[in-house]
């Protein structure tokens, strides 16, 4: 799959790490910022700690509508998972830009979120489960 030393792989807004520790777990040469709000921190540590991952695996509070850290800044990849979905355009398109302006020119965003059809256009029972 390629040499992976040195990557950074940033998780925003990823609640307490679950998908970004098992990611780890298969690429011990790659670190991670994990970044949420302050307030998941002791949560995403214990998960961290837990399963041995301080040394590659950081959780950093974060708030996604505000720019990037220096530390996250140049990132390999940058994954949002759940994250777009949940915000009107106009907030959206502040949390996309956020991450643009830390990447540089070999960055990549890795977006894993559900395309929720418009209000009317699915039936009721998509809708719902939208």
């Amino acid at each position: 799959m390629g040499d992976h030393n040195g990557k950074t792989i940033v998780d925003v807004g990823c609640g307490i790490s679950h998908i970004l520790v098992a990611i780890a777990e298969e690429y011990p040469e790659v670190s991670f910022i994990v970044e949420d709000k302050p307030s998941l921190a002791e949560q995403a540590t214990k998960v961290i700690t837990k399963r041995d991952l301080s040394s590659q695996v950081e959780f950093f509070p974060h708030d996604f509508f505000k720019p990037q850290p220096d530390k996250a800044r140049g990132a390999s990849i940058y994954f949002l998972r759940n994250v777009v979905h949940n915000w009107p355009e106009s907030f959206a398109k502040r949390i996309l830009k956020n991450v643009v302006d830390a990447m540089d020119a070999e960055s990549k965003m890795l977006i894993c979120d559900p395309v929720v059809p418009e209000p009317g256009q699915a039936p009721n029972s998509v809708e719902a489960m939208a």
